[in-house]
């Protein structure tokens, strides 16, 4: 499976042209692998390629690794307990990256996310697709576009610059 068959990451990954990308588990290397051959020059390390690495030693590992403009995430969420995965998430979106996307399976109930555990954590779901007679939802963290700033969270709301000096509070 490559990114071809997943057009919503497809587009995003053209959007944004990462010049690094980590790939986390076994199912990931083929969508980073499809990214790679229309950007040879971008820049893809691989984690956790066999699905071997759980918990505690899957974090450790990727403490190792550095900042990428993009993660890709296949594969992992769906064997490893709750704390983990959360825990894995976090790191991603506040040590790892920018914008990152995990894709996860919904034929057969194969994981025990439920979206608005996902959207707790701070992502967005961007798309449904139907890959091979497999549905795969994909949920993915911009940080960009994480949080807009409210229309109360300025100066004309709050503030009040022009009573600086004229009123003690």
């Amino acid at each position: 499976m490559g990114t071809q068959d997943l057009p919503d990451l497809t587009r995003r990954l053209e959007l944004h042209r990462p010049e690094s990308l980590l790939a986390i588990g076994p199912r990931a290397g083929a969508l980073a692998a499809a990214y790679l051959s229309a950007h040879p020059d971008c820049r893809i390390e691989h984690l956790d390629t066999r699905g071997t690495l759980g918990g505690e030693r899957l974090l450790k590992v990727l403490a190792r690794h550095g900042r990428f403009d993009f993660i890709i995430v296949r594969g992992v969420l769906e064997r490893v307990d709750a704390d983990t995965g959360a825990h894995l998430i976090a790191r991603l979106r506040d040590m790892h990256s920018r914008r990152f996307c995990v894709v996860l399976p919904v034929n057969g109930g194969e994981h025990r996310w439920q979206s608005s555990e996902l959207i707790a954590m701070g992502l967005v779901h961007w798309s449904r697709e139907t890959v091979k007679g497999s549905v795969l939802e994909v949920y993915g963290f911009d940080l960009g576009t994480y949080k807009a700033t409210p229309d109360w969270l300025n100066a004309r709301h709050w503030a009040h610059p022009e009573q600086w000096g004229k009123n003690r509070w």
